[in-house]
C-alpha cells in the first residue's frame, strides 16, 4: 500500500511540472521516450516507448505503451498492450487489453474485461470491481461488491461487501 501511495505522490509532483497540460490532448505520433501529459481528456493513440504517466478527467489508452503505465482520472479505460505495469487510481477505470505484468488499482468502479490477460498480479482497492478476464499471478481485493467471471492463476484473497460470480 506504501508502495502504491507512493506512486501516486509521484504521479501528482510529475503532472504539475507534465511536458503538455491543457483541455484535450491527443497522443497521435510515435513517442521514442517517457510521455508525462496532464489535462481534462487525453487520448494515447500511439506507441510510447517508455513510461506513461498521465492525469486528467477522462483518459483513454489506445495504443502500445512499452513500460509502466501510471494513470489517474476520473475514467480511465486501457485497450492498448502495456508491457510493464499499470498503476492507476479513478473513479471507473476498464482495462480491456493484454498487462505484462502487474495491476494496482484503486477506484469507485472497476471492470476487468473479458478480453484482459493480465500476466502478474492483480492488487485492488475500489468500491465495486467486476473481474471477467485472466489473472496469470495471485489476486488481491479490497473492494465494496466484487463479481468474479474470469480466471486467476494462483491464490486470491478477497475481502468485501459482497461476492458474487
Amino acid at each position: 500500500m506504501r508502495t502504491f501511495l507512493l506512486y501516486i505522490g509521484i504521479l501528482f509532483s510529475l503532472t504539475i511540472s507534465a511536458q503538455k497540460a491543457g483541455k484535450g490532448i491527443t497522443v497521435s505520433e510515435r513517442q521514442n521516450d517517457d510521455v508525462y501529459r496532464a489535462g481534462e481528456s487525453i487520448r494515447m493513440e500511439a506507441p510510447v516507448f517508455g513510461d506513461v504517466v498521465v492525469a486528467g478527467g477522462n483518459i483513454t489508452v489506445k495504443d502500445t505503451v512499452y513500460q509502466d503505465l501510471l494513470v489517474a482520472g476520473g475514467e480511465i479505460v486501457v485497450q492498448g498492450y502495456v508491457a510493464d505495469d499499470i498503476r492507476a487510481a479513478g473513479g471507473k477505470l476498464t482495462i480491456d487489453s493484454e498487462v505484462g505484468d502487474d495491476v494496482i488499482i484503486a477506484g469507485g468502479e472497476i471492470y476487468i474485461s473479458k478480453n484482459a490477460v493480465i500476466r502478474g498480479n492483480l492488487i485492488n482497492f475500489s468500491g465495486d470491481i467486476e473481474m471477467d478476464g485472466r489473472v496469470d499471478g495471485m489476486v488481491k481485493s479490497y473492494s465494496g461488491d466484487l463479481k468474479m467471471n474470469g480466471s486467476i492463476g494462483n491464490e486470491a484473497q478477497l475481502f468485501g461487501g459482497g461476492l458474487g460470480y
